[in-house]
């Protein structure tokens, strides 16, 4: 089969038979965590699908980037806790609040 039958092939298939790694909009069928390392606020409308979705492609061997991290996001909180080692980049230089096992970048 050659890439351009693939293609067309995979064009055929269901948006929800599709592989969590295809790029896609967020639906309101998709798995969400409402609380995630704290009860997200209800403006963080896709925070919740995106932190759920995150979860899948996190190994505790794992060496992670969290750019644009911002004081108030817990994502690189969870990675911390749940891979190897977490660096984090934001604008605002108040983001070297220290935890353990994460490395904070200043830009």
């Amino acid at each position: 089969m050659n890439c351009l039958n693939l293609i067309k092939d995979l064009k055929n298939i269901p948006l929800y038979y599709r592989s969590m790694t295809e790029s896609r909009f967020i639906t309101t069928d998709d798995n969400k965590a409402d609380f995630f390392m704290y009860k997200l606020p209800i403006t963080w409308w896709s925070r919740p699908y995106e932190y759920e979705w995150c979860k899948n492609f996190i190994d505790k061997n794992d060496i992670v980037l969290d750019a644009a991290s911002e004081i108030i996001h817990p994502l690189r909180f969870y990675l911390a806790d749940n891979c190897k080692q977490v660096f984090a980049c934001d604008l605002n230089k108040d983001i070297t609040t220290d935890i353990s096992n994460y490395n904070f970048l200043k830009i």
